[in-house]
């Protein structure tokens, strides 16, 4: 189910759709070879009944080498024997959309052919683009003139954090940036083909549909075995879809593993849930739960429960039928 290279899950894919008599629609990306001169493109599978109003939507590889975990996870789908009668029941389909970054995913890349982070590609080019100094003012200690970069480089970025702060330095660099087509997390300079081929995928496949959910599959945020539910834009509506573990990069609830933010030493990780003495919902702090239940009485609930029983993303679309019907009445 899992593979090896983007050749091979292709490959896989294209198999178990024929084998399960399911038509693909494919999209190539012209001109450019894969790693080993394969033809790189999307290839898109519609599964449910005909006429259905709502949809649900699964992509792989937007991070192009991250799509190893979304390519398995759809052809389990596609091999599921119980999934066609439980979208006939619910009047639900699911686009399955495989590699959506098929460079990326081909070359081991988490950016395009024109190194465009794709989570950073739609936004109006027409118009002034979203501006980041931050990241202008690191980017020469970021992507250094030598590598591996020397002692002086790793200090001069440990003496940053020092003084401006992790979470300072975290927005600098992963918030996006429009002015080194070089760099890290570059937006682009125009709208890329992988977003393009979405547009269309969703116009196309999305017109007739009065709801539509979308889960993008990612890997590398949240504790291993562990499906992290992330949602960037209408927060409260995800959590009323998806539960209310889901996190959130704008509010501070999804982020990479850290250190204590009062300097304890431990280690913080992102996503947690911490029960308040108001509410129970996804804590905010960037402290510890020791630390943060000794200043504001926040009690961490166990996560580890959660891991003893990890969701597979296959699971995680199932439930996501039901949850998406309930959440669009």
């Amino acid at each position: 189910m899992f593979s090896s290279t983007y050749r091979e899950a292709r490959q896989r894919f294209l198999d178990t759709a024929a084998a399960q008599e399911l038509a693909v629609d494919t999209r190539v990306l012209e001109g450019v070879d894969g790693l080993e001169g394969e033809t790189l493109a999307t290839d898109v599978v519609r599964i449910g009944p005909a006429d259905a109003k709502r949809l649900l939507v699964l992509t792989s590889a937007t991070h192009g080498v991250e799509g190893f975990c979304g390519s398995g996870a759809q052809i389990a789908l596609m091999r599921d024997d119980v999934l066609p009668a439980l979208m006939d029941k619910l009047g639900v389909a699911m686009l399955l959309v495989h590699a959506i970054n098929p460079y990326g995913f081909s070359y081991l890349s988490r950016t395009t052919e024109g190194n465009v982070d794709l989570n950073r590609n739609s936004v109006d080019f027409a118009g002034p683009l979203p501006q980041n100094p931050g990241y202008a003012e690191l980017h020469d200690l970021l992507i250094p003139a030598t590598w591996p970069p020397d002692e002086a480089n790793v200090a001069a970025i440990r003496a940053y954090i020092d003084m401006r702060g992790q979470w300072t330095y975290q927005q600098a660099v992963t918030t996006g940036q429009y002015t080194h087509a070089q760099g890290m997390f570059y937006g682009g300079a125009h709208t890329a083909w992988s977003t393009r081929t979405m547009r269309n995928l969703l116009a196309e496949y999305g017109e007739p549909c009065t709801a539509i959910g979308w889960i993008d599959i990612h890997t590398g945020l949240g504790p291993s075995g562990f499906g992290a539910k992330i949602c960037v834009g209408d927060v409260q509506r995800a959590r009323r879809w998806w539960g209310a573990d889901v996190t959130s990069p704008s509010d501070g609830t999804s982020m990479s593993p850290g250190r204590c933010s009062i300097r304890c030493g431990r280690r913080v990780r992102m996503p947690r849930l911490h029960r308040s003495r108001s509410s129970t919902a996804p804590c905010r702090s960037r402290t510890c739960s020791t630390c943060c239940a000794r200043m504001s009485g926040c009690a961490i609930i166990q996560t580890r429960r959660m891991r003893r029983r990890p969701t597979s993303a296959a699971g995680f679309a199932l439930r996501s039928i039901s949850t998406t019907i309930s959440g669009a009445a």
